[in-house]
């Protein structure tokens, strides 16, 4: 699973699940057939909902560009002999650690 799906998969499910709830409060018979204040408040929610998924974006991007300081950080570092010390940590050795993003180090 991807997990930069996971979110909007989140924001969609809650957009499907609300729209039959709100839906009777905007869409009035009397505003028939135009439906002003209904279509108001689809553009509205569209606006929202991009809104967000922008506002996710950043934090991603934000997420990606400090993990990168992080691994540039744990590769700059060296022991007394001159040689890279990871503290023991390689790829191989977290594959299959079962750690999120923010307790892997590489």
């Amino acid at each position: 699973m991807n997990p930069v799906s996971l979110p909007l998969r989140v924001e969609f499910s809650l957009t499907l699940s609300l729209s039959p709830l709100a839906g009777p409060f905007f869409y009035k018979a009397n505003q028939a057939p135009t439906y002003r204040m209904g279509i108001g408040s689809m553009l509205a929610a569209n606006i929202v909902e991009v809104l967000i998924i922008f506002a996710l974006r950043l934090n991603f991007i934000r997420a990606n560009k400090r993990k990168a300081l992080q691994r540039a950080a744990l590769e700059a570092e060296v022991d007394e002999d001159g040689n890279h010390d990871l503290k023991g940590v390689t790829q191989n050795s977290t594959a299959f650690a079962d750690l999120t993003d923010f307790e892997n180090p590489k």
